[in-house]
């Protein structure tokens, strides 16, 4: 295939997903409350606080109250879906709301690729230290982490998921595509010359790739086994098909021996199968590939180089309508995309978090989740979320949170991720949000000692109260012996220093 004009707009149209169920108002004293994108059900005399900051984040404060239902609806937005990639050294990140995060776990040594599940998982080809090959699956920061299947000793490489996220698709390496179970059983061949699988929409096909004649070409199975069907017939090498999100057109790698770049074809059943759609060209770079479309399809996640020869590829995401071109990493590698969040209810029956709280800290930047914080206490009413300090230009935001003893804390800071959960049973907890970010840094949990107080000194902010603990984004306590100071960086609120507790 030869360069033809650049198109940047993908002319079919992806649907966007509708909204989720939200609280009503029941009787008595029960009230409904907003926050971006959260509904909340409470009864009680306090009213919701919102702070902002410059950037656009906001958070939304309440306590005193007995809080019975807190639902997150989120708008169907690219700010609400999140990136994985590959990185050096086999190892995982997520990229979300300008936000890098490892996706990290004891049990993977190496990590070769990752694909998005429906249910808030990332579906990882790992080598754990025992050198078994498997499939794990984990949070979007790397909590939680399991492993669902072990291969006979061949990598993994090329997940899809079914959207139900009952199969998985996938290559053992030099060893063929396969399908498994999200539990890890009903292994099934679907071709043992066959690589970089894609599940379609419907979950009732897989496209991928195999070698016809002298060149690799993108053909298609029924999920399930069946006749194959050959899309590509060109002279061309073809690689990593992906599926638009209505199923009726395939993107690959297309490969003509002097440049790489993305083509999609018509993948629909009917006489116009296996025809070519359209060239996405990126004139800077003779190297595109490895096509990943964000959920509205708009934007194109892709490895470029100008070079055909690369000795390393970017990780760029293009605008298709408005030829925007941002470069997200480099040496990267595997890129996918999450489909959008599901609406999640973090408080009330069957929820993420707790069936009740007396209180919350709710953060959002424009219309991404970035954190939610909910505590309980031993009398829900006495309880107190107060703001302590607010960014300017920079900084982050100080809340202390107060009751007569609070028994418990959980917070999140991505929309899935394992939640974090603390038990302080004090009467205080300094919580700092990074106003940057949206996401909590940090959470101490206290005694007021006194001339206990918020001071500045030396460019920092440091505290002097009987700390029990000090907790970090990820729930690592940083001072597990106690302390009586904590300074925290002045500009993301993260610990810098403590001074032990006097014994």
């Amino acid at each position: 295939m030869k360069r033809k004009q650049a198109l940047w707009l993908l002319s079919f149209v992806i649907a966007g997903c509708g909204g989720g169920t939200q609280p009503t108002a029941g009787g008595g004293s029960l009230q409904v409350g907003s926050a971006g994108n959260a509904k909340f059900t409470y009864s009680g005399s306090a009213k919701p606080q919102i702070q902002t900051a410059e950037n656009g984040l906001s958070v939304t404060s309440l306590a005193g109250v007995s809080i019975s239902s807190f639902i997150v609806d989120p708008a169907q937005t690219n700010t609400n879906s999140a990136l994985s990639y590959g990185s050096p050294n086999y190892t995982l990140a997520t990229y979300q709301n300008g936000v890098v995060q490892p996706i990290t776990g004891g049990l993977v040594s190496d990590a070769y690729c990752s694909q998005f599940g429906h249910d808030g998982h990332v579906y990882m080809g790992t080598r754990h230290s025992d050198e078994s090959r498997c499939i794990d699956r984990a949070y979007y920061d790397g909590s939680g982490q399991t492993t669902i299947y072990t291969t006979t000793g061949h990598a993994v490489w090329n997940i899809s998921v079914s959207p139900d996220d009952s199969k998985i698709a996938f290559e053992e390496l030099d060893n063929g595509v396969y399908t498994v179970t999200s539990s890890g059983t009903n292994l099934t061949t679907i071709d043992a010359a066959g690589s970089e699988p894609a599940i379609s929409p419907d979950g009732t096909k897989v496209a991928y790739v195999k070698t016809i004649g002298d060149y690799t070409q993108i053909v298609i199975q029924p999920i399930g086994g069946g006749t194959i069907a050959q899309l590509t017939t060109d002279s061309d090498n073809h690689g990593y098909p992906t599926w638009s999100a209505d199923g009726n057109l395939i993107l690959c790698d297309v490969d003509d021996g002097s440049s790489v770049d993305i083509a999609s074809f018509v993948s629909e059943p009917g006489s116009n199968f296996g025809t070519f759609y359209a060239e996405y060209l990126i004139p800077a770079y003779e190297w595109v590939s490895h096509a990943a479309l964000s959920p509205d399809g708009k934007y194109l996640a892709c490895l470029v180089s100008p070079s055909y020869t690369p000795t390393s590829l970017n990780l760029d995401i293009i605008g298709l309508a408005t030829n925007s071109d941002q470069e997200i990493a480099s040496n990267a590698s595997d890129p996918a995309w999450s489909p959008y969040f599901a609406n999640r209810t973090f408080l009330g029956t069957s929820a993420y978090l707790y069936s009740s709280a007396a209180g919350f800290l709710y953060t959002q930047l424009q219309t991404g989740f970035d954190s939610l914080l909910a505590f309980t206490a031993t009398t829900p009413s006495d309880a107190k979320c107060t703001l302590v300090s607010q960014p300017g230009a920079s900084g982050p935001f100080l809340y202390d949170l107060h009751a007569d003893t609070i028994t418990g804390i959980k917070y999140v800071n991505l929309y899935y991720s394992n939640p974090i959960t603390l038990t302080p049973n004090t009467s205080d907890a300094l919580v700092s949000i990074d106003s940057t970010t949206g996401q909590i840094a940090t959470i101490a949990p206290y005694v007021a000692t006194r001339g206990g107080a918020l001071q500045a000194k030396s460019g920092a902010l440091t505290f002097t109260a009987h700390f029990t603990g000090v907790f970090d984004a990820h729930g690592k306590n940083l001072a597990p012996s106690g302390a009586s100071q904590l300074v925290l960086d002045p500009k993301h609120g993260t610990m810098v220093s403590v001074t032990p507790a006097t014994p």
